[in-house]
């Protein structure tokens, strides 16, 4: 209904998502329009810096070249609006109105990651150590690069407001994968205050206005300085109130600075559909590459992308070199805005002067009017300036012991491809629709929770292990700690339906005449040895000769009854 009304022209306003904007529905059915065309006046793009990042392009050339746009963001560095006017077709001689965007009511730091990884011991100061309640704790919105470290640092942060005796359910995470009811219901308890830390991807972003969130925590570099800002400035929104930011890096960033690679790398996760809100619609054909009814694109020799009919047969192969020639264009500016990524994300985590000064360089604040609102009474200003003011809590982190040994033992092939079959089968069964339902909006492998690695440790590890702790001795497992007892529950069963299997086939009956009968049966009542063959229905089986005075021979007769005297009697199977 809504699309239709659009479509038609009866409404002024249209509120829309890049993502719709940019699908072939909405083109078909609204932008190509006569009606809309002729009533459209204005483009308005808010937070157009993700024009740059996510390379997504409006249809110019369906709204018109007499359409007028107008962007708005609060982190366009010159070479990002050159390259957000490129992609939206604006010249250079479209008006710009240019405003600081520093922020002196938030306190700005970096701190070096200095323990383990896989701890995230370093965010520990994010729970007070005097915390008795879930509101002692302060809003803080905790950011990370992948969705899998999102859930990795929300899990421990858990754990430990566990430890305080507060509600685990103070602490949440947000991803573009956890469904849209979830994101609403996280969005609203956020504001409300039930959440005090959400660990989050850039998923939370666009339209995130809360007042109330006091700090926010970037986790390693991101993938570029304007994310940093974007990161930053969701931090006390009312700017008569005080908050701060805080920037972590690892030690090799201090040591051997951020790589153009690195930051390639950061920038390609960054934009990956699957990292991002909309990851569900198709984008456009890229510049250059018209489609209609019955042609499809490929991929030619070099790179150069072809245009192809029905039949197979190329269309234009001149239009194919010019559009590998702009690809080429393009990522020549790329490289070159990596780069400068780069170097402004180093620069401002080891500089040693103010960190503002990085801040303003990489905006170009000083040609711009200052903020309408003065930094409040009591602003701290950054962790070089005012070291005394942003003293780091330590913590000391208990060495977890390392995985036990096996001793040399072997679980038989049967049982320990029963742990990989039947481990796999309760992770993708049981453990992901307890964790991830599908009626939620979660699309996640069962590997996602119970990694193969931690499989195979169990499977390999010879020992039946019974106690958590035992377990814990014998695997790693980022989920151990909320659910180790379940995974320890199911290896239980296993065990019992491995030994339950492997008993009934020991009572099962033989065959005459079988393997078994020439290995345990065959003897007869003083009748000769056999070496290795029945002779006459019955015989002997002779075993490896036991240390000690002369030659003995283990046997066992084929009526049950015990060898004679003086022999020694070994069964070994």
């Amino acid at each position: 209904m809504y699309i239709q009304r659009a479509a038609e022209g009866s409404a002024q306003r249209i509120f829309v998502s890049p993502d719709i904007a940019a699908s072939l529905e909405f083109s078909k059915k609204v932008l190509s329009k006569p009606r809309f065309q002729e009533n459209l006046r204005l483009v308005f793009i808010d937070e157009a810096h993700c024009v740059s990042l996510w390379g997504r392009q409006l249809s110019v050339r369906v709204c018109g070249t007499r359409v007028t746009f107008a962007i708005a963001s609060a982190t366009l560095p010159t070479h990002v609006l050159d390259d957000v006017c490129a992609k939206l077709k604006i010249g250079t001689d479209a008006v710009t109105i240019s405003m600081s965007n520093a922020r002196p009511n938030i306190a700005l730091s970096v701190r070096k990651i200095v323990h383990p990884d896989e701890t995230k011991a370093d965010l520990r100061f994010l729970i007070p150590k005097d915390a008795v309640v879930s509101q002692d704790i302060p809003i803080s919105l905790l950011y990370s690069n992948t969705r899998i470290e999102t859930e990795d640092t929300c899990d421990q942060l858990q754990s430990w407001a566990e430890d305080f005796g507060i509600d685990k359910s103070a602490i949440g995470f947000y991803h573009a994968k956890i469904g849209t009811a979830r994101k609403r219901e996280l969005e609203q308890k956020l504001r409300d205050g039930e959440i005090r830390i959400l660990c989050c991807t850039d998923a939370v972003g666009m339209g995130c206005d809360m007042r109330n969130i006091f700090r926010v925590v970037q986790w390693k570099l991101p993938p570029s300085f304007c994310a940093l800002a974007q990161r930053f400035g969701r931090a006390v929104r009312n700017f008569f109130e005080l908050g701060e930011a805080i920037l972590f890096f690892t030690a090799k960033v201090l040591k051997d600075g951020l790589a153009f690679e690195e930051a390639r790398f950061a920038r390609e996760e960054a934009a990956d559909p699957n990292n991002q809100e909309g990851d569900d619609f198709v984008p456009e054909p890229e510049e250059g590459v018209d489609m209609v009814a019955g042609q499809a694109v490929v991929v030619g020799e070099g790179g150069a992308r072809v245009e192809q009919n029905a039949d197979g047969e190329a269309l234009d192969l001149e239009a194919a070199v010019v559009a590998e020639k702009k690809k080429k264009r393009k990522a020549a500016r790329q490289s070159a805005a990596d780069t400068l990524e780069a170097r402004f994300l180093i620069a401002f985590a080891c500089t040693q002067e103010c960190r503002r000064i990085i801040w303003d360089e990489y905006f170009k604040n000083g040609a711009k009017p200052p903020p309408l609102v003065a930094a409040p009474p009591g602003a701290r200003c950054c962790d070089v300036c005012d070291p005394y003011l942003f003293l780091v809590p330590l913590f000391l982190v208990e060495k977890i012991p390392a995985l036990k040994g096996g001793k040399k033992r072997k679980f038989p092939l049967t049982l320990a491809d029963s742990i990989r079959t039947e481990l796999r089968k309760w992770s993708r069964e049981v453990l992901m629709p307890k964790l991830y339902p599908k009626e939620a909006g979660f699309s996640m492998t069962g590997s996602a929770l119970l990694p193969d690695s931690t499989i195979e440790q169990i499977a390999t590890c010879g020992e039946r292990v019974d106690t958590l702790p035992n377990l814990q001795r014998r695997a790693r497992w980022f989920l151990m700690a909320n659910h180790g007892q379940e995974l320890l529950q199911e290896l239980q069963r296993i065990f019992q339906d491995h030994d339950a299997n492997a008993n009934e086939a020991s009572e099962s009956p033989r065959p005459p005449g079988d393997i078994f009968d020439l290995i345990l049966g065959g003897a007869s009542r003083g009748g000769g040895a056999s070496r290795g063959r029945a002779r006459g229905g019955c015989g002997r089986a002779r075993s490896a000769s036991n240390r000690g005075r002369g030659r003995q021979r283990a046997v066992t007769t084929s009526d049950g009854e015990l060898p004679r005297r003086g022999r020694s009697a070994t069964n070994r199977l």
